[in-house]
């Protein structure tokens, strides 16, 4: 009598393998759908939030996709970074120069809807 070892049937795994792949797409559609949204939200918040002289600023506020899965929020005006962070600079919340304290806008509205954000995703992929 021949010794036949241990063997192993798998079955099936050519059907997992597609629903892995398919639940790849499906994700990153989710994920997708639920980042724009939320990036809309920050924009708006960013711009309730952005000090007005002009409104050249507050009308530069944008959020885009920059591949899958990720996005960016920002203003295009030249002098945002200076609204955002301040003109001098500032150590641990001492300020420590004759220019201007910031005005954030940008990092406020991201940090209200961040967390919102990834709950979201996580309950939808979880429902995938």
């Amino acid at each position: 009598m021949a010794n036949k070892g241990i063997q192993f049937k798998f079955e099936g795994f050519d059907k997992f393998i597609k629903k892995m792949k398919r639940g790849s797409k499906d994700t990153d559609g989710v994920i997708n759908k639920v980042m724009k949204k939320h990036f809309a939200l920050m924009k708006a918040t960013a711009k309730q939030k952005c000090p007005v002289d002009t409104g050249a600023l507050k009308s530069s506020i944008f959020y885009k996709k920059t591949r899958n899965m990720h996005y960016t929020l920002g203003a295009s005006m030249s002098y945002a970074k200076f609204q955002e962070y301040g003109s001098q600079r500032q150590k641990k919340g001492v300020y420590l120069g004759s220019g201007r304290h910031g005005q954030p806008f940008l990092r406020p509205a991201v940090g209200k809807h961040y967390s919102a954000m990834n709950k979201e995703i996580a309950k939808s992929i979880v429902n995938i």
